[in-house]
């Protein structure tokens, strides 16, 4: 991947809302604050806080923010919050601007509609208002400052300490991926992510088995699993399923673990996307080993 320049204090992160709409306009402020007091600045979306039903705002007004974003002078832009809406703008990016003006893109959840298909350093990372708006966890925080100040060359993320090896092997390539419900609904679209020879990282939040059965048998049958050289099931919320029905899904020789701090999980990593990786699924690793910064 092309390399990147590392946020230094005094850049500015620029806050948008390009899926749902914000609710706790005090929990936002909080995130402000607190990334104001790790010394950088903040910039907010002139329709931070618009709504339209289910959605911040009109497909224009969130897609002028996106585009508003790119085109100001800030390092990096950080998603306030999921929810629903970015496929919808899919088809209506400047993905010209955004090559040509590239910012770290950081965001989960509804968000990895985006992070798969932007031509600019894209990052899996905690976001505005779930992650900074309240009490924020000590893993969350390391992770995401020393990761976009570009603190270490490589970086080691280990499991969550109850993972659980799916196939041992061990296999590095660049990493893609996000919440399962929005990557099944790009296959059999021009937007689903190139994940030949990929390591795949799927997470989800409190849907019912059945479902999640459903979507890994899509992605089974779309030939998915068939492509990728490895697998990270990082957690499905509050849903709880076994190791068994997770390697039923996949080719038996598929490097795979569960149990991973990147789902909606208090504690989630910052993880740059399309960088080299190295995964043990043995010990539950995932390992940075390119080095992305300038």
């Amino acid at each position: 991947m092309k390399k990147i320049t590392p946020l230094q204090k005094g850049d500015s992160l620029y806050i948008i809302s390009p899926a749902g709409p914000i609710k706790d306009t005090e929990c936002l402020f909080r995130a402000v604050d607190y990334i104001k007091s790790k010394g950088f600045n903040v910039i907010l979306g002139d329709n931070l806080f618009a709504q339209q039903d289910y959605l911040a705002g009109s497909d224009d007004i969130r897609l002028d923010d996106f585009h508003a974003a790119f085109k100001s002078d800030a390092k990096a832009i950080l998603c306030a919050r999921g929810g629903y809406g970015c496929t919808r703008l899919l088809d209506k990016i400047d993905y010209d601007l955004i090559a040509q003006n590239p910012k770290i893109f950081m965001g989960h959840s509804d968000i990895t509609a985006l992070l798969n298909n932007l031509p600019c350093p894209c990052f899996h990372s905690p976001m505005a208002i779930g992650d900074f708006g309240g009490e924020i966890d000590v893993i969350t925080q390391k992770s995401f400052l020393e990761v976009i100040q570009g603190a270490q060359i490589t970086y080691l993320y280990g499991a969550k300490p109850d993972f659980q090896t799916i196939n041992k092997g061990v296999v590095s390539a660049p990493l893609l991926g996000g919440n399962l419900s929005v990557l099944v609904s790009l296959l059999g679209t021009k937007y689903f992510p190139a994940c030949s020879d990929k390591i795949l990282l799927i997470e989800d939040l409190n849907e019912e088995p059945y479902k999640i059965d459903r979507m890994l048998t899509q992605l089974r049958l779309g030939s998915v699993f068939d492509k990728v050289c490895g697998v990270v099931f990082a957690g499905f919320g509050k849903t709880e399923v076994s190791v068994e029905f997770l390697r039923s899904f996949l080719p038996l020789n598929l490097p795979s673990f569960y149990g991973f701090w990147a789902a909606h999980d208090k504690s989630k990593y910052t993880l740059p996307f399309n960088a080299l990786y190295r995964l043990d699924a043995t010990w539950g690793t995932l390992e940075l080993i390119e080095d992305i910064w300038q």
